[in-house]
């Protein structure tokens, strides 16, 4: 055996055993968190979701797919949605996040129809800088928004009677 070739195999079991150390200790003090900005809107307005990352530990995550679902009903603000999955739409954001890094990442979203939403899943993907492997975990980040329907001038609707006690007089005795 040349020299040449152990160095070879040499890095090639290196990049083997970073891909597994990173599969192992990739969601160890990883911290991620979503808020809403103002969880009670009208129909049609805009409100935003902050997503914040934190990678808490000496080693460096070079892959890092966060898979946010959004329920129907609402939609991105100037945004190109990944894919939709069933009725609910799925945004994905890569990330490349060192070590002790935190990471802010504001995402504007319109209200369509009143109603309240949950939007709750999220699958969160970490991989090697190599591409050699990836774990995925589903966690449940509630969040609630509420969606009141439009008011609407009163003056538009017109009413038979105006009495308190109706239409028809009743003759008694």
């Amino acid at each position: 055996m040349g020299p040449k070739l152990i160095l070879i195999m040499l890095i090639a079991w290196m990049m083997l055993e970073i891909s597994n150390v990173t599969k192992k200790r990739g969601f160890k003090s990883l911290k991620i968190k979503r808020e809403v900005d103002n969880p009670r809107i009208f129909e049609g307005d805009m409100f935003s979701i902050k997503t914040t990352v934190e990678n808490n530990k000496r080693l460096p995550i070079s892959f890092l797919v966060i898979n946010e679902m959004i329920p129907k009903g609402i939609n991105f603000n100037n945004e190109v949605i990944s894919y939709k999955h069933g009725d609910q739409l799925c945004h994905i954001s890569r990330y490349k996040i060192g070590w002790y890094e935190r990471r802010k990442r504001t995402h504007e979203l319109v209200a369509e129809k009143r109603g309240a939403y949950i939007l709750k899943n999220i699958q969160i993907t970490v991989g090697d800088i190599f591409g050699l492997s990836a774990e995925s975990k589903d966690t449940e980040n509630y969040l609630e928004v509420l969606v009141y329907p439009r008011f609407k001038n009163i003056s538009n609707y017109k009413f038979d009677t105006t009495s308190f006690q109706g239409d028809n007089i009743v003759k008694r005795w």
